[in-house]
């Protein structure tokens, strides 16, 4: 948590790189100021993130959103890579 508070999504997604079977899905072909990461150790950093992630969103709040692209708009506004926060809904 103390690394997402820093709004170092880079570590965040690492952290559930247990769960990931390789970081190339959080990279986002048409992104054209990201690129690909080929593993999670090697120089893997918020560059090789295309989407979003929310450490608000929890079991108690179904509407709030967990991760996502810049497909998702709030306010208009695309939702850009790295930490979400502070959205209330």
């Amino acid at each position: 948590m103390d690394l997402a508070a820093t709004g170092n999504v880079g570590a965040t997604f690492r952290v559930m790189s247990n769960e990931l079977k390789t970081p190339k899905i959080l990279y986002c072909p048409a992104d054209k100021g990201r690129t690909a990461a080929t593993n999670f150790q090697t120089g893997f950093n918020n560059e090789n993130v295309s989407y979003f992630v929310s450490l608000e969103a929890n079991t108690n709040t179904s509407h709030a959103l967990l991760s996502g692209d810049a497909n998702f708009a709030i306010g208009g506004v695309p939702v850009k890579p790295g930490l979400l926060k502070g959205v209330s809904q």
